[in-house]
């Protein structure tokens, strides 16, 4: 029997979001990432474990505490510009996404964190 990663029944959304959060990995984190026209580096992958760390810690997503905390963690790299270097179009809502979380209806690629 083959992994779920490899299922042909695991399908995304409309928004390439994972229908379900088990089926994340690694692996499958490279074809959501492809999917977003980002090739995934070791800094990305930082994020995205980051992130399900956080999420499986909260079971939530605290979208300015989330932006401040990779405000801070990524300081020396830029911040929130790096952020924006790793995923273009919105850095939250495209890391949440190839991370395999669910992606609050708060969050949209104007939110900064100056707000």
């Amino acid at each position: 029997m083959s992994s779920p990663v490899y299922a042909s029944k695991v399908a995304l959304s409309n928004n390439h979001y994972l229908d379900t959060l088990k089926y994340w990995s690694i692996i499958s984190a490279y074809g959501l990432a492809a999917a977003e026209g980002i090739r995934l580096t070791q800094e990305h992958i930082d994020i995205l474990v980051w992130l399900r760390e956080q999420f499986d810690q909260n079971g939530d997503t605290d979208i300015i505490a989330t932006l401040q905390q990779l405000d801070v963690m990524y300081g020396p790299y830029g911040g929130e510009e790096y952020l924006q270097v790793l995923f273009p179009k919105a850095p939250l809502e495209q890391s949440l996404r190839i991370a395999g979380l669910p992606v609050p209806e708060q969050v949209c690629d104007k939110l900064s964190l100056a707000s």
